[in-house]
């Protein structure tokens, strides 16, 4: 991808992750896909799908999210919306708060389902925050609170996430 030119050509993808856990390699899964796609500061789409992790919620990954076996039960595995998700990417720039968190879940989930991992450009807004904010703290609450950006209606839900 030549990424030369003016960066408001380019589509973006505001991403994130609800997941099981914090550790893919030990089985930990994703649960949940959020995304807008995002060009000259419009949303031009989205993607939104809830993923059955062929496991059980952990305790802790539900106080965190709130996605409950029952949501998830007749959800589609990832392998089953994997093709239309990286259709959905395209040629674009992924954004997400940590993203090697959720590129680590992608790619781990691509590799199971035989297919290859994603190689497009990648922005850390995590990294961004921290070299540009002096915070005691840059979870994505505290990020966002202080940008003035309304987290009310709470968050740890990934469609909700990639709009604050």
């Amino acid at each position: 991808m030549d990424l030369t030119g003016n960066f408001e050509d380019f589509n973006l993808v505001i991403l994130d992750l609800e997941t099981t856990g914090l550790d893919v390699v030990t089985g930990d899964s994703i649960c949940e896909i959020g995304a807008f796609k995002v060009k000259r500061r419009k949303i031009i789409e989205k993607f939104h799908s809830l993923i059955n992790p062929n496991r059980n919620m952990p305790p802790q990954a539900y106080d965190v999210h709130k996605i409950s076996k029952e949501e998830l039960k007749d959800a589609p595995y990832f392998e089953d919306i994997a093709d239309e998700f990286v259709s959905f990417l395209g040629e674009s720039i992924i954004c997400a708060y940590n993203i090697k968190f959720d590129m680590s879940f992608l790619n781990n989930h691509l590799k199971k389902s035989n297919r290859p991992p994603l190689e497009l450009p990648a922005v850390d807004i995590l990294s961004m925050a921290r070299d540009a904010l002096k915070l005691s703290r840059y979870n994505l609450e505290a990020t966002a609170k202080s940008l003035n950006i309304d987290c009310s209606q709470g968050l740890h839900r990934a469609l909700g996430d990639t709009s604050v």
